[in-house]
């Protein structure tokens, strides 16, 4: 798997495969045991799940990433947020790298917009920003 090549020990990842329309209550259940909890809603998110889930993310004192697609994204004002805006693939004669351009923002601390140049991998096989 390619998080276990950057270094991540698989025995701390817990992989729910597609939980449906239960993914909010799944993704809930899982805060007791975790610092990090990464979700992909399976479409948009409703408004009330992703309070829910929010309150509860906040008792915890988790952190919650929540990949959206463009077309569905989170229904919730995000303290943080990367939107990729441009992907090219660099090649010759295999996928060498993807450049990706990322506008970051948020609320707060992070209310200011800027956008960074972003290589997944980069020559010593890890992410780089520019």
């Amino acid at each position: 798997m390619a998080i276990a090549e950057l270094g991540i020990d698989l025995r701390r990842v817990l992989f729910v495969p597609r939980p449906r329309g239960a993914w909010a209550e799944c993704a809930a259940d899982l805060l007791d045991g975790v610092d990090l909890l990464v979700v992909r809603p399976p479409s948009r998110a409703a408004h009330g799940a992703a309070r829910n889930l929010m309150e509860r993310v906040r008792e915890r004192g988790t952190v919650l990433i929540a990949l959206c697609e463009p077309g569905a994204p989170w229904p919730l004002p995000a303290d943080l947020s990367f939107n990729i805006t441009q992907a090219e693939w660099a090649t010759s004669s295999r996928l060498d790298a993807r450049y990706l351009t990322v506008r970051i923002g948020g609320r707060g601390e992070a209310a200011r917009v800027g956008e960074h140049l972003v290589v997944l991998p980069n020559r010593k096989g890890r992410a780089a920003a520019r």
